[in-house]
């Protein structure tokens, strides 16, 4: 019985005596938020993510330095694709500009002021009101496809001291809900690149690492609560996207392209 929202819990035991439990719901009972990237305004070496109040990156940052990290894909079809691209600075870096910054995009503000104090991962402000990115309700799943390939010169940069490393560069889609919070100056707290995969006020999360694969892959994956989710606390959330999975460590491959599409976060 699936009306009036219902789920339905199925245990199913494999011959070999493995138990799993799969749960079933009509998706049409469910509420769909999409984000299908056809929204673009084009530039000479970066092309911006509308909205702007929504979406947000790395590029806003490096780009001024001449690099591009986020481009326009048109797919097959006619329709497009957000394309990240991890830049590698050309010249030597500096306590201001890194030798690796990955290309991103993500929910949330990008402020370039504490960089300019030393504090890059600062920059980043992941994540909006649920109610202003128009999140249905209790995350459930995550979904949207993807594809991948890794540059060839992987650096472990830490602004001057750049260090060659023998590893194969990884991209990363991720959500995360997390509780809205007042610090100690009285305003609300965001998450940055400092907290954004450690925070305790972290609900739940939707968490991918991609590996090289030349055609469009779909991904579906489950939220995993952190803690128990209360439909009457206010949220923010947030999806991120990053070229370099460790691009926060400002390590990466110069040339490493995540590409994601349609994008779906289906809540309870």
């Amino acid at each position: 019985d699936f009306s009036n929202n219902k789920k339905v819990t199925y245990t199913v035991t494999a011959e070999d005596g493995t138990v799993k439990v799969y749960t079933a719901f009509v998706e049409g009972t469910r509420k769909v938020l999409k984000y299908s990237f056809e929204d673009w305004k084009e530039g000479s070496k970066n092309d911006e993510l509308l909205p702007k109040d929504l979406w947000a990156g790395s590029a806003a940052g490096a780009g001024i330095l001449g690099g591009t990290l986020l481009r326009k894909e048109t797919r097959e079809d006619g329709t497009y694709a957000a394309k990240l691209i991890t830049f590698e600075y050309p010249n030597e870096p500096n306590s201001l500009v890194p030798k690796i910054t990955a290309g991103s995009i993500f929910i949330g503000k990008f402020d370039m002021m504490p960089a300019l104090q030393g504090d890059r991962l600062s920059c980043t402000k992941f994540g909006l009101d649920a109610e202003t990115v128009s999140l249905g309700g209790k995350p459930l799943r995550f979904k949207g496809v993807y594809k991948y390939e890794s540059g060839s010169n992987y650096l472990a940069s830490n602004y001057e001291d750049v260090k060659p490393v023998d590893i194969k560069d990884k991209g990363q889609i991720q959500a995360v809900l997390y509780k809205v919070q007042t610090g100690e100056d009285g305003k609300e707290i965001v998450l940055t690149g400092h907290d954004v995969n450690t925070s305790e006020l972290r609900v739940a999360v939707a968490n991918i690492i991609v590996e090289d694969i030349k055609e469009y892959t779909p991904f579906n994956i489950e939220f995993e609560y952190l803690q128990e989710y209360d439909r009457n606390a206010k949220y923010k959330f947030a999806i991120v996207c990053s070229s370099s999975k460790d691009g926060d460590l400002f390590k990466g491959a110069g040339g490493s392209t995540l590409i994601v599409d349609e994008f779906e976060v289906i809540c309870e």
